[in-house]
């Protein structure tokens, strides 16, 4: 094995690959019971009496994720979908993120429904599946309307509804024009509001269905320059939230399931320029990676949220500060040690400058 191999190893090694191997192994309550019993066999009393409370933090904090999980589902065990039965409909499902979620749904030898406004161009002729793609302003009420109303008569009415379709400028707030700041909304936030409007009766009469929604860290999280972005990625998980409690509370649609997806930094080509300073802590997602995840809770008919990477799970430090148990200057010194304010371009135009 040569430095070239050894080092690109090396560079595959992040702080989430450790926790990975970490959850599946110490916080495992299988793992988790051997221990106090190896304490036992060395007769070591403080290594035992750590251990059995060790053992009681991991018990307690399975039976609480089980717990929650199982509330939110409705049911104790997972289920199985019958991939045979449903349609897909993915929004900008013609490149990026979207595109890798409909190869790989193809797989499955399903139909996938495709809206966008970008052709679904360069399509493998060997690929799986039945795509049917509609080209579509997803941002404009009515062509959503007239589309619905074409997808429902040629090919059905969507079981599975993946609201992907994102924006991004990259622009400080001061550079945005008005109409950029309305696309952002239209098809970031907006978009969903149509898509959920046209299909969800239909999910509601059969009290089945699963409603994804593609929103971002950066909802939890306001950075430089794309405030834009944050405020629909923002939007996005409230209306996600607001979904999900209608469905409970107002049209009893239990069989009916939500998935939030939040990814941190992608590699995708709407976030190609971006910069991470530290790919150890802070790595980049990879679209195959989330896609598998999605397509695991979609097959399971779980209702969750996906949160990757690790460090996205960690955003509720942003809140506290309301409550006054997080400083100001400590978040100032997290976004500095994240680097998030310089990740999306160059330093911002100087507003104050006279000019004579």
């Amino acid at each position: 094995m040569d430095s070239a191999e050894i080092n690109q190893i090396l560079q595959s090694i992040n702080i989430d690959l450790l926790f990975s191997v970490f959850e599946r192994t110490f916080l495992s309550p299988f793992f988790a019971c051997w221990i106090p019993l190896i304490a036992i066999g060395q007769s070591a009393p403080r290594f035992y009496y750590w251990s059995i409370r060790f053992l009681i933090f991991v018990l307690v904090r399975t039976l609480v994720r089980w717990s929650s999980q199982a509330w939110r589902n409705r049911r104790w065990s997972r289920g199985q979908i019958d991939w045979s039965e449903q349609v897909v409909l993915v929004t900008g499902g013609s490149d990026g993120l979207g595109r890798v979620l409909v190869e790989t749904l193809l797989l499955k030898h399903i139909t996938v429904v495709v809206l966008d406004i970008k052709p679904y161009s360069d399509r493998d002729e060997q690929e799986e599946g039945d795509v049917h793609f509609y080209q579509c302003d997803i941002s404009d009420p009515l062509a959503v309307e007239a589309t619905a109303d074409r997808i429902r008569e040629e090919v059905g009415s969507p079981t599975i509804i993946v609201n992907n379709a994102g924006i991004v400028h990259g622009k400080p707030i001061l550079e945005l024009e008005p109409h950029e700041v309305q696309k952002t909304f239209g098809v970031n936030v907006f978009a969903h509001f149509y898509v959920i409007k046209a299909f969800l009766p239909e999910m509601i009469k059969r009290n089945s269905g699963h409603i994804v929604t593609m929103a971002s860290i950066l909802g939890h999280v306001g950075v430089a320059r794309v405030g834009d972005y944050c405020a629909s990625k923002a939007a996005a998980i409230l209306l996600h939230q607001s979904l999900r409690e209608e469905l409970k509370s107002i049209y009893r649609a239990h069989g009916i399931h939500t998935t939030l997806v939040c990814p941190g930094l992608m590699t995708t080509k709407m976030f190609e320029n971006v910069k991470t300073w530290n790919e150890f802590l802070f790595p980049k997602v990879s679209p195959h990676e989330l896609m598998k995840k999605i397509i695991q809770t979609i097959d399971n008919e779980d209702s969750t949220e996906i949160y990757l990477p690790l460090y996205t799970k960690f955003n509720f430090i942003f809140n506290l500060s309301d409550f006054f148990l997080v400083p100001s200057w400590l978040l100032s010194f997290l976004h500095w040690f994240v680097g998030s304010n310089q990740a999306y371009g160059s330093p911002p135009p100087n507003t104050n400058k006279k000019t004579l």
